[in-house]
């Protein structure tokens, strides 16, 4: 079945290029302004996380606190998710993309100027619904601006992009946090000027970026757009008859899980004893060793898969956590724990976040644009996010939960100059702990998960590829495939 499915796939694409299908026009112009609009969707994730220690300082809140508002912003994200993937199979992605920014940036505005904090919750709540917009529509025109064998290398540059802008937004509202800025306090300039961005963000996609044919680049695309639309339900239910589907989300879920511990890095690190701007720049190291290991990632995906079909893929994500886990256990448990190995910290986050962040660009995402319809792929990259943010969200909440209740962190309401070396050290070690605690659970978790799409994921695609050779003339999509 394999090596048929193989074949099949090679005649779609011959050698000649001159046979494929030609790329859209605009496609550099596009994937640049949308990689834009996606760098500033997650510098806004990363902002919080940069500026809690000053949220303490503000509100008097501790870690459970503080990652109760990163859980009602990621569920409120995937609760909307589905309603924007589903209008933007029906409407044109350009618009509800920019549309999407300008939300984005405008709700941002509120948020810096809270002075409560259940305003800090309610804005960064409805800021999930702007954020629910921005991935999965980004997503969907990258899938239909390049062909299937290119969509590894694609998807890494665009995190890449991405990623270069968590590691700059973060680097930036931590450094500025304390400080006063024409009369702002810093960290409130930051979420300012975060808006703003999002405010451009949106002016260049409406201006600038255009809407690809739906699945042009995709092998069966006529046969594919000439199956009749269905319910949200009908997709959701066979959806998630996909196995496959299933799995990939799991694996993905498990990933953000382990890494969204690392949420509270940058207080970790000032509990250590470094300044501002020091805290902030090793801390940063995780989003931009993520975008060079989202590049590698995509390209080593993209090579894995030409070689071994079946299982490249998913041995390059595997190969990738396999690499992470030692590091990990690195940072936390073999580095000393004070200002004098900021370096050593430096290279280990970097090394971990590079050879650690490939499953994402290599793996799951070209999996799924193979193994779903290209006219449904807004919804079902939705469905997806959906799923993964809803429960990925209590990722933050519950490294919070352990430092505090498991491990004896104790909140402090201002300088961290007050506290006792005992007690920076105490709160230190509790912090650290939690975070590692969490990313060893789900690591072994989301290993084992991928470990079983091995066996699932040649039967998926080759399903799907078939039903559309042999069955061409079936209006109706087979009940057991997402087509």
């Amino acid at each position: 079945m394999a090596t048929e499915t193989t074949s099949l796939l090679a005649s779609h694409y011959p050698e000649d290029r001159s046979k494929e299908p030609k790329r859209p026009e605009g496609r550099t112009r596009t994937f640049a302004v949308i990689s834009f609009a996606a760098a500033i969707d997650k510098v806004d994730v990363y902002l919080l996380p940069a500026v809690f220690r000053n949220l303490e300082e503000t509100f008097g809140v501790g870690p459970k606190a503080l990652g109760f508002v990163s859980l009602a912003q990621a569920l409120a994200q995937a609760l909307s998710s589905p309603f924007w993937g589903y209008l933007s199979d029906a409407c044109s992605r350009r618009v509800i993309l920019s549309f999407g920014c300008f939300f984005l940036g405008l709700v941002t505005y509120v948020v810096g100027a809270s002075e409560a904090w259940w305003l800090v919750v309610a804005g960064r709540a409805v800021t999930g619904t702007g954020l629910a917009l921005i991935a999965p529509l980004s997503q969907s025109l990258l899938a239909d601006l390049f062909r299937p064998r290119m969509r590894g290398r694609a998807f890494g540059w665009f995190i890449f992009i991405a990623n270069c802008g968590a590691f700059l937004g973060g680097l930036f509202a931590t450094g500025i946090s304390h400080d006063i800025i024409l009369g702002i306090e810093g960290w409130r300039f930051a979420f300012y000027t975060v808006a703003t961005l999002s405010l451009l963000a949106g002016a260049l996609v409406w201006f600038l970026a255009i809407e690809p044919k739906r699945g042009g680049m995709d092998p069966y695309h006529e046969k594919i757009s000439s199956l009749p639309d269905r319910s949200v339900v009908s997709i959701i239910s066979s959806l998630f008859r996909v196995r496959t589907f299933c799995l990939i989300t799991l694996g993905m879920l498990m990933d953000l899980l382990q890494w969204r511990g690392l949420t509270f890095l940058t207080l970790w690190f000032q509990y250590m004893g470094l300044s501002d701007w020091a805290a902030a720049g090793v801390s940063s190291m995780k989003p931009l060793s993520q975008a060079c290991g989202a590049l590698l990632g995509g390209w080593l995906g993209d090579k894995f898969s030409k070689k071994w079909p079946n299982t490249g893929r998913l041995g390059c994500a595997m190969l990738s956590m396999t690499l992470a886990l030692p590091g990990m256990f690195f940072v936390f448990k073999f580095i000393p724990q004070d200002s004098q190995h900021i370096w050593w910290f430096a290279t280990a986050l970097f090394s971990v976040g590079t050879l650690g962040s490939w499953a994402t660009p290599g793996c799951c995402r070209p999996i799924f644009s193979e193994i779903v319809s290209s006219k449904e792929r807004g919804i079902t990259f939705s469905i997806m996010l959906a799923v993964e943010g809803s429960i990925a969200s209590l990722g933050a909440p519950l490294v919070g939960m352990l430092a505090e209740d498991i491990f004896g962190f104790k909140s402090h309401v201002g300088s961290l100059d007050s506290l006792t070396a005992q007690e920076r050290q105490s709160n230190l070690q509790a912090l650290g702990n939690a975070i590692l605690l969490v990313f060893v659970v789900f690591w072994f978790v989301g290993f084992a998960v991928y470990s079983i799409i091995l066996f699932t994921y040649p039967e998926d695609r080759d399903r799907l590829v078939l039903h559309f050779q042999h069955d061409s003339d079936k209006q109706k999509p087979s009940p057991t495939v997402c087509v």
